[in-house]
C-alpha cells in the first residue's frame, strides 16, 4: 500500500527560480554546508559562495523559511537541454 507524501509545514516555502538574488542565497547556503560544516575546499570565484560552470544552466529549488525569509535548503535542476549548453551533467564529473 502507498503512503501519502509528508505535509509540507506551513512556514515553509519551495520556489524554483533562476533569479540571481535567489541564486546567490543558494550558493551562500551552499558554501555553508559544504565547505564550512563538511570541510570541502572550494574553487570559487567568490569568497563565501559556491558557484561554478553548472548554476548558470541549471533551474534551482529552494526552500524557503516564511518566517525568516531563509532559505533552509537547495538543490539544483539540470536537464538534458541544459546539460549539453553545459557540456554534460554535474555527476559526469564524478562519475565515468
Amino acid at each position: 500500500m502507498r503512503q501519502a507524501a509528508p505535509a509540507i509545514p506551513p512556514s515553509l516555502l519551495i520556489e524554483l527560480t533562476t533569479c540571481p538574488d535567489a541564486l546567490a542565497e543558494a550558493q551562500a547556503l551552499r558554501y555553508r554546508v559544504f565547505a564550512e560544516e563538511c570541510g570541502a575546499r572550494l574553487s570559487t570565484p567568490v569568497a563565501g559562495l559556491d558557484i561554478d560552470e553548472f548554476d548558470t544552466h541549471c533551474e534551482h529549488l529552494l526552500v524557503r523559511d516564511q518566517l525568516t525569509g531563509n532559505v533552509v535548503a537547495t538543490t539544483r535542476l539540470l536537464d538534458s537541454e541544459g546539460s549539453k549548453c553545459a557540456g554534460g551533467f554535474y555527476s559526469g564529473v564524478y562519475f565515468f
